[in-house]
């Protein structure tokens, strides 16, 4: 991206690409040193890439994930609102607008976008299953309180992830329905005791700060 930029300063793409290359360096651990200096580096690109082009959809999709990250939900809701207006069919875009409208209370909305996003393109790029993409609906259907569509969609999963088993056994709880004797329970029963719960729910980056209490105490309660 350096090489493209020097190319052609006005390509507001290398720029953009730029900041998720080092988004993605950070958050993956391939890049070392003082995170907020490193992303100094990140932020400064998207500064550039949206002043050379505020209508690029990739430059508005990039802001929305950053945003997101940082629970600025209101600025993340914008960036990727105008992007799913400019490219409303692009499985990336539809998969951070639903995360965001879910997120903001606009969960029809939201389940519709990741809907969509699933139909257009079920295994996310980079991805080797259907997981992250199910995963994703797993969680707007828990906003939406439907107990059965996370059921079934836990079961689909290849690889159970923490948040779809907290989420779904929270929902089932509350419901009172009899779970903690199925295969997806007891498999997070026996591979989730050893993590760092509260650390790992802060990063589902909820709207919601009560939500966010009543799963750190109820996964207290299931591990006890």
């Amino acid at each position: 991206f350096d090489k493209a930029i020097e190319a052609d300063k006005n390509n507001g793409q290398a720029y953009a690409w730029k900041a998720c290359a080092i988004g993605q360096g950070l958050g993956r651990g391939y890049l070392k040193g003082d995170f907020n200096e490193i992303w100094k580096e990140a932020e400064a690109c998207l500064d550039k890439a949206r002043e050379i082009d505020d209508n690029d959809f990739e430059v508005h999709r990039l802001l929305a994930e950053v945003k997101l990250s940082q629970k600025n939900f209101k600025t993340a809701e914008k960036h990727a609102r105008k992007c799913f207006k400019l490219v409303p069919n692009d499985p990336r875009v539809l998969s951070v607008y639903g995360e965001i409208l879910v997120r903001i209370g606009q969960i029809d909305k939201g389940l519709e976008a990741l809907e969509s996003c699933y139909k257009l393109n079920p295994v996310a790029s980079g991805k080797m299953n259907e997981d992250q993409r199910l995963s994703s609906l797993l969680f707007g259907n828990f906003m939406a309180r439907n107990k059965v569509a996370c059921i079934e969609i836990i079961n689909k999963l290849e690889n159970i992830d923490f948040k779809s088993w907290l989420l779904t056994a929270k929902l089932c709880n509350d419901e009172e329905y009899d779970y903690q004797n199925t295969n997806w329970f007891i498999h997070g029963k026996n591979n989730f005791s050893k993590i760092d719960w509260t650390e790992e729910i802060l990063r589902f980056k909820l709207n919601n700060d009560s939500i966010t209490e009543s799963l750190i105490e109820f996964v207290k309660r299931l591990f006890k």
